[in-house]
Protein backbone atom coordinates (compact mmCIF):
# COMPACT_ATOMS: atom_id res chain seq x y z
CA UNK A 1 0.00 0.00 0.00
CA UNK A 2 1.19 3.39 -0.93
CA UNK A 3 1.88 6.14 1.89
CA UNK A 4 -0.60 8.43 0.68
CA UNK A 5 -3.78 6.32 0.53
CA UNK A 6 -6.15 5.69 2.53
CA UNK A 7 -8.20 2.12 1.68
CA UNK A 8 -10.93 0.56 3.80
CA UNK A 9 -11.65 -3.22 4.47
CA UNK A 10 -15.39 -4.58 5.00
CA UNK A 11 -16.09 -8.08 6.92
CA UNK A 12 -19.61 -9.09 6.21
CA UNK A 13 -20.64 -11.64 8.88
CA UNK A 14 -19.79 -12.87 12.39
CA UNK A 15 -17.02 -14.49 13.56
CA UNK A 16 -14.83 -17.34 11.18
CA UNK A 17 -17.80 -17.37 8.70
CA UNK A 18 -17.52 -13.40 8.02
CA UNK A 19 -16.75 -12.84 4.52
CA UNK A 20 -13.90 -9.84 4.04
CA UNK A 21 -13.77 -7.59 1.16
CA UNK A 22 -11.11 -4.79 -0.05
CA UNK A 23 -8.94 -3.03 0.08
CA UNK A 24 -11.92 -0.50 -0.85
CA UNK A 25 -9.24 3.24 -1.70
CA UNK A 26 -11.35 6.38 0.13
CA UNK A 27 -8.97 9.07 -0.59
CA UNK A 28 -6.00 8.52 -2.81
CA UNK A 29 -4.35 12.00 -1.36
CA UNK A 30 -2.42 12.77 -4.92
CA UNK A 31 0.71 14.14 -4.36
CA UNK A 32 3.79 14.31 -7.04
CA UNK A 33 6.08 14.58 -3.64
CA UNK A 34 4.23 11.43 -1.88
CA UNK A 35 4.69 13.16 1.46
CA UNK A 36 0.95 13.81 1.93
CA UNK A 37 -0.77 11.88 4.32
CA UNK A 38 -3.62 10.95 6.07
CA UNK A 39 -2.76 11.72 9.91
CA UNK A 40 -5.34 9.75 11.69
CA UNK A 41 -8.52 8.41 10.69
CA UNK A 42 -11.61 7.29 12.53
CA UNK A 43 -14.61 4.85 11.61
CA UNK A 44 -18.12 5.58 12.57
CA UNK A 45 -20.79 3.29 12.75
CA UNK A 46 -24.77 4.59 13.13
CA UNK A 47 -26.57 2.20 15.53
CA UNK A 48 -29.90 3.48 14.22
CA UNK A 49 -29.22 3.03 9.66
CA UNK A 50 -26.82 1.86 7.56
CA UNK A 51 -24.93 4.44 7.52
CA UNK A 52 -21.01 4.20 8.22
CA UNK A 53 -17.98 7.24 8.33
CA UNK A 54 -15.03 7.86 7.77
CA UNK A 55 -13.55 11.08 8.96
CA UNK A 56 -9.58 12.00 9.03
CA UNK A 57 -6.79 14.58 8.78
CA UNK A 58 -4.81 15.74 5.53
CA UNK A 59 -2.34 18.34 5.67
CA UNK A 60 -3.92 21.33 4.47
CA UNK A 61 -2.53 22.66 1.10
CA UNK A 62 -0.54 25.63 2.34
CA UNK A 63 0.74 23.12 5.34
CA UNK A 64 2.14 20.38 3.36
CA UNK A 65 4.05 22.97 1.05
CA UNK A 66 5.40 24.74 4.20
CA UNK A 67 6.20 21.13 5.74
CA UNK A 68 3.71 22.02 8.83
CA UNK A 69 2.20 19.12 10.27
CA UNK A 70 -0.02 21.10 12.77
CA UNK A 71 -2.08 22.60 9.95
CA UNK A 72 -4.19 20.09 8.95
CA UNK A 73 -7.61 19.79 7.36
CA UNK A 74 -10.75 17.44 8.63
CA UNK A 75 -12.01 15.20 5.74
CA UNK A 76 -14.89 12.58 5.87
CA UNK A 77 -16.42 10.19 3.38
CA UNK A 78 -19.78 8.63 4.22
CA UNK A 79 -21.45 5.12 3.01
CA UNK A 80 -25.38 4.65 3.38
CA UNK A 81 -24.90 0.87 2.65
CA UNK A 82 -23.04 -0.19 5.51
CA UNK A 83 -19.76 0.51 3.57
CA UNK A 84 -20.31 -1.46 0.35
CA UNK A 85 -19.98 1.88 -1.29
CA UNK A 86 -19.06 5.36 -0.57
CA UNK A 87 -19.93 8.80 -0.91
CA UNK A 88 -17.90 12.29 -2.36
CA UNK A 89 -15.14 12.84 0.17
CA UNK A 90 -15.82 16.42 1.29
CA UNK A 91 -13.36 18.99 3.31
CA UNK A 92 -15.29 20.53 6.09
CA UNK A 93 -12.78 22.94 7.46
CA UNK A 94 -10.95 24.12 4.34
CA UNK A 95 -10.07 27.15 5.79
CA UNK A 96 -8.10 30.09 4.20
CA UNK A 97 -4.84 30.90 5.43
CA UNK A 98 -4.75 34.50 4.53
CA UNK A 99 -7.54 35.32 7.11
CA UNK A 100 -7.65 35.05 10.54
CA UNK A 101 -9.29 31.23 10.99
CA UNK A 102 -8.56 27.62 12.77
CA UNK A 103 -6.71 24.46 12.04
CA UNK A 104 -7.28 20.95 13.22
CA UNK A 105 -5.03 18.78 15.42
CA UNK A 106 -3.98 15.33 14.56
CA UNK A 107 -7.01 13.85 15.25
CA UNK A 108 -10.85 14.00 14.24
CA UNK A 109 -13.69 12.25 15.82
CA UNK A 110 -17.29 11.67 14.78
CA UNK A 111 -20.73 10.35 16.25
CA UNK A 112 -24.07 9.60 14.33
CA UNK A 113 -27.32 10.72 16.47
CA UNK A 114 -30.34 8.79 17.05
CA UNK A 115 -31.62 10.84 14.17
CA UNK A 116 -28.88 9.68 11.50
CA UNK A 117 -26.86 12.94 11.81
CA UNK A 118 -23.16 12.40 11.70
CA UNK A 119 -21.25 15.04 14.33
CA UNK A 120 -17.62 15.67 13.46
CA UNK A 121 -15.26 16.65 16.68
CA UNK A 122 -11.72 17.59 16.76
CA UNK A 123 -9.62 19.74 18.56
CA UNK A 124 -8.91 22.85 16.63
CA UNK A 125 -6.25 25.97 16.97
CA UNK A 126 -7.19 29.68 16.34
CA UNK A 127 -4.68 30.72 13.36
CA UNK A 128 -3.35 33.94 12.79
CA UNK A 129 -3.89 35.67 8.93
CA UNK A 130 -1.10 35.05 7.30
CA UNK A 131 0.86 32.82 9.89
CA UNK A 132 3.41 31.95 6.96
CA UNK A 133 4.39 35.02 5.96
CA UNK A 134 7.97 35.76 6.86
CA UNK A 135 6.83 38.37 9.44
CA UNK A 136 4.47 36.16 11.28
CA UNK A 137 5.47 35.11 14.99
CA UNK A 138 2.60 32.30 15.03
CA UNK A 139 3.62 29.24 16.59
CA UNK A 140 1.87 25.99 15.31
CA UNK A 141 2.24 23.56 18.25
CA UNK A 142 0.42 25.62 20.75
CA UNK A 143 -2.08 23.50 21.09
CA UNK A 144 -3.51 22.92 24.54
Amino acid sequence: FRRNTLHYFRKVGTGQSGTWTGPITLDTLASSSNSQRVNSASIIASRTSPKVAVVYTVPSAQGLIQQQRYDNDIWYTESDSVGASWGARINVTNYQRNVASFTANLGAFGLYDTQGFLHILYRAQPVDANPYATTSSFFWGAFS
